[in-house]
Order: C-alpha cells, then structure tokens, then sequence
C-alpha cells in the first residue's frame, strides 16, 4: 500500500507518525504543497491520500488539488481551522482539532469511499471560501 501526505512541510513528521502509528504502513510520500508540480506520475497513483486544505492561511490549495482529483483519489482533508456552522468531520474530511486522529485516518483508509466532486462541492456550499481566491481568505 503506497500513501501520499500533501502538506506544509512542517507537518510531514506529525502525519508520517499518525500513518505509521495508526495503519503501520511505511511506504509514505510527502509532497510539499508549494511543489506539487514536480510530482512524478508513479506518485500520483497511491492507495490513499492525506492532504492538509489550506497551503497557508488563506489559499485554500489542497481543497482544490484533492477536488482536480475526485472521484479518483481516496482522500482524508485535514483542516486546522473551520467556522461555525461547517461540521468538525465527514467521510472524507476533519478537524484535526476535533477529532481522535488517528482513528479518523484508520476509518477513512479503511472505507471504500472516494469523493466526487458533488461531494466537495456540498463542503464549498457550507463554506464558499473553499472555492475562491487566496486573497478572499483574509477574512473568515
């Protein structure tokens, strides 16, 4: 089984550990978010992905990247932040703040479910910054 983190590079380690921890599988890729570019065609192809949303506070880069792949990726979505009235959790997503981690990776990973873009379009309906520009994000 091969798993791709798509992250600021600050949270590779903390990821990496809750995978090994939590699935003990090793073959792991991270992907720095401002880099995906550069990703290799054989790194595309994982059995699971765990991309954080936002590259920054504002840029919301790993929503959009997770949504250019729907209905072809399984996915988990990591937040660090969601408004009021936006759920902590779903099939595919969580507040990394809300939820046991770990076990939400394990149920994620082991669900057959993958992500259409009407699903990620129902997140965008809660939250319409998930759909703009990185400049629109400065205010929450």
């Amino acid at each position: 089984m091969k798993i791709n983190i798509v992250s600021d590079i600050s949270m590779f380690r903390i990821y990496t550990k809750c995978i090994t921890s939590g699935l003990g599988i090793s073959d792991i890729n991270t992907i720095r978010m401002d880099k995906v570019s550069l990703v290799s065609r054989n790194i595309i192809f994982a059995d699971f992905w765990l991309i954080e949303v936002f590259l920054d506070s504002y840029n919301p880069f790993g929503f959009k990247l997770a949504r250019d792949m729907a209905g072809i990726i399984k996915c988990l979505l990591v937040f660090h932040y969601v408004p009021d009235g936006f759920p902590k959790e779903g099939q595919f997503w969580c507040n990394i703040q809300d939820v046991d981690f770990i076990k939400k990776i394990k149920d994620v990973y082991s669900n057959s479910f993958v992500p259409s873009v009407e699903h990620y379009n129902e997140l965008i309906n809660i939250w319409p910054k998930l759909n703009k520009s990185k400049d629109v994000h400065r205010e929450r």
